[in-house]
């Protein structure tokens, strides 16, 4: 059984480092920030890790989801409002993608979101984007973030 914690920045950027690290390949593809390909994976994961804490703000409650004593992945929610509740900073490593981790970790986030569930992904991240989708969430429009010279799809879905 998955079971999910409350945990802080610190910790959540050891996480980070571990889980990419477990997924640097599959993170190479996903991921928004373009690296250098020259650079060695390890130079690769500190960029990859730097840019996704630096996208987590200090109003944002930090959780990591843990099977058999092992961290397994993180998210991040954020209320921006009294009805809209942003996911954030979210994996799960690939091997544990199961129905009933991703049952539990969308039990959790529903429990603790207000009226409206909103997630920006990079647009490049289809797996992602699909899993929200099949998950009944809509596809409200897409936006180009100048930061990453990218274009990002946000979704929503109405929890209560």
């Amino acid at each position: 059984m998955v079971k999910i914690y409350e945990t802080n920045k610190i910790e959540l950027y050891l996480i980070v480092f571990f889980i990419y690290g477990l997924d640097i390949d599959y993170i190479k593809k996903i991921h928004k920030l373009d690296v250098d390909e020259s650079l060695s994976d390890i130079d690769k994961l500190k960029l990859y890790v730097e840019d996704t804490m630096s996208s987590i703000s200090e109003f944002e409650s930090i959780y990591k989801l843990v099977k058999d004593d092992s961290v397994i992945g993180f998210f991040t929610l954020n209320n921006l409002s009294n009805y809209e509740t942003q996911l954030n900073g979210f994996h799960i490593s690939e091997k544990y993608r199961t129905k009933d981790v991703l049952q539990e970790f969308w039990r959790f986030i529903y429990s603790k979101s207000n009226e409206y569930l909103i997630c920006g992904l990079y647009e490049k991240n289809e797996k992602a984007i699909s899993h929200l989708k099949n998950n009944n969430f809509v596809k409200n429009s897409k936006i180009y973030f100048g930061k990453y010279n990218k274009n990002f799809t946000i979704l929503t879905k109405k929890i209560k």
